[in-house]
């Protein structure tokens, strides 16, 4: 799925390049679908193979979580899109919704097509939608 003029993973996680990365990348970013828990909790209730993944860290995750999510953080995600198949969709989140970008783009520029950002994170999703996940 990768290739040779890949983007290096490793910026997606370095917030000194951050502008570089965007500015090299603007029209693949323009394409990401970055959702509202609304929008989010319609296509979970729609869409019972939609794949959730948390790309926070443990320690976050065990602290609030969307149910049925599986946790990849982002310094280890590139390490684990093989486990997934292209056609499937996918809800990306993490605490407020920087880290899920960064995947969200990852993923698409890797060939995935179905992948959404849930803007805001785990702390919008906690909120307007579930208050008893608690936030921090």
């Amino acid at each position: 799925m990768s290739s040779s003029n890949s983007l290096s993973f490793s910026s997606y996680i370095q917030p000194i390049v951050i502008q570089e990365f965007y500015n090299k990348n603007a029209p693949l970013i323009r394409m990401i679908k970055s959702i509202s828990p609304k929008e989010a909790r319609k296509l979970i209730e729609q869409n019972s193979s939609l794949k959730l993944i948390d790309v926070r860290e443990p320690w976050e995750h065990n602290r609030a979580k969307l149910d049925n999510s599986q946790l990849i953080p982002l310094k280890e995600f590139p390490n684990h899109l093989d486990k997934f198949e292209p056609k499937d969709s996918f809800l990306i989140y993490c605490h407020h919704g920087t880290r899920s970008f960064y995947a969200c783009a990852y993923m698409m520029q890797q060939g995935f097509k179905e992948v959404y950002n849930l803007e805001g994170g785990i702390d919008a999703w906690s909120r307007e939608i579930d208050k008893s996940i608690p936030t921090y």
